[in-house]
């Protein structure tokens, strides 16, 4: 990832290396991709196609961060959220995710049926959605003001979440000291709602 990190740095932004990148099938390649794409030229299928392509869940997660900036951000949450393929949910929580951290808009509503969702079916996902729907769950309470109140109030609802997290040093957060913490460091960064 520091290599990855550094040549970014100097390539910045080329869309067309993107698409010839993630071609290739390999799997730092593929991330490469999502660091060097444009945002802006991303359209849906080309979004779609990766998201359904990703083959292991970070690369999952780097999807869904860089569609969070494309023009059809907002269209895939809504559609992707209650999809049957646990890929293209995934995906839709890291647009969700992302576009709440970089202050981008997301409509209360989609944001409210998300929290409903991750509230009803977490305990049943598998290992690593539960973790992705959890700080998908984060997310809303910490970034949506007029929805931190119900994030919590459903975190207490959900109570514990069973985590495996394999031999990796991932933890299971606690969501709701976390909200707390994130609201805070926003606040005294001015960079609340």
């Amino acid at each position: 990832m520091l290599d990855l990190n550094a040549l970014k740095k100097k390539i910045k932004k080329d869309h067309a290396l993107a698409l010839a990148l993630w071609k290739t099938g390999n799997a730092d390649a593929r991330i490469f991709a999502t660091m060097v794409a444009d945002p802006q030229a991303l359209d849906a299928a080309t979004v779609e196609k990766w998201a359904r392509e990703s083959n292991f869940r970070a690369l999952t997660d780097y999807v869904g961060g860089i569609a969070g900036a494309s023009p059809d951000a907002l269209s895939l949450a809504k559609q992707w959220a209650k999809s049957k393929d646990p890929k293209l949910r995934r995906t839709a929580g890291g647009i969700v995710v992302s576009r709440l951290r970089d202050g981008a808009e997301v409509p209360a509503p989609l944001l409210r049926s998300m929290l409903e969702d991750i509230e009803k079916r977490i305990h049943a996902e598998e290992n690593w959605t539960r973790y992705s729907m959890m700080y998908g769950l984060i997310a809303i309470g910490s970034y949506e003001p007029s929805l931190t109140a119900d994030a919590i109030a459903a975190a207490r609802r959900i109570g514990k979440v069973e985590f495996d997290p394999g031999e990796t040093a991932c933890k299971m957060p606690d969501p709701v000291p976390y909200i707390h913490k994130t609201v805070a460091h926003l606040k005294k960064r001015g960079k609340a709602k």
